[in-house]
């Protein structure tokens, strides 16, 4: 992984790493990893489902036979710098199989484990499209999916305002969505929110698998 550092004595603007690992390990430090009660119904614990290795990077699997869901947070350490700034996080898709439902995101708060996570993040899903989801409110949708392939480079950004947050959505380096959230409920800057992954669940023997991971401040161009 590589950190981005200004000449003096200038905070961390950015945090990157290529999710690649000699051998295959489960996605440790310098990331914090959080999911949800796996005592709710419908839910399940991804044992052996978070995965990185040399070949496509991270993979979130769901290796169980029952539940689709796990609200899973994935934050780099370096990110909690940057709780309720203007942020942004993106990553190559290098992976998929089945339905699925996860991304780079940003803007993330809360505890899974009582339902009170917030945030947005770039759904990759089976098709393969890719769409703005909020992680409130049972997966709000604003911005409608495009199409994407493996190779693609995903990253969502969000500009938190007064009244409304903008969230744009980028492929490739450009820009191929914008929406405006203005809902009570949506992700604020007094919530702290920090970049990073958001996993919120797959389909049994489902995955997708990320790449290149990038997170920071700004828009991230």
């Amino acid at each position: 992984m590589k950190f981005k550092i200004f000449a003096g004595s200038a905070p961390l603007t950015s945090f990157s790493d290529t999710l690649f690992r000699t051998v295959t390990a489960a996605l440790n430090t310098p990331w914090v990893v959080g999911y949800t009660d796996p005592t709710q119904v419908g839910w399940f614990i991804p044992t052996g489902g978070i995965f990185c290795n040399n070949t496509v990077g991270l993979t979130l699997k769901n290796t169980t036979a029952g539940g689709s869901n796990c609200n899973i947070q994935f934050v780099p350490v370096t990110a909690l710098a940057w709780a309720g700034a203007d942020q942004f996080a993106e990553a190559i898709l290098t992976g998929t199989n089945g339905a699925f439902d996860a991304g780079p995101a940003v803007a993330m708060s809360g505890d899974s484990s009582v339902g009170t996570q917030n945030g947005y993040y770039a759904t990759v899903e089976a098709g393969i499209i890719v769409g703005i989801v909020v992680a409130n409110v049972g997966g709000r949708a604003i911005l409608a999916a495009v199409a994407c392939v493996v190779g693609d480079l995903i990253r969502i950004s969000v500009s938190f305002g007064a009244t409304q947050n903008t969230i744009k959505l980028w492929k490739n380096g450009v820009v191929v969505g914008t929406a405006t959230d203005n809902n009570a409920a949506r992700p604020k800057s007094t919530d702290g929110g920090f970049p990073g992954i958001f996993w919120k669940g797959d389909t049994a023997n489902s995955f997708v698998s990320f790449s290149n991971f990038r997170c920071g401040l700004g828009q991230g161009s």
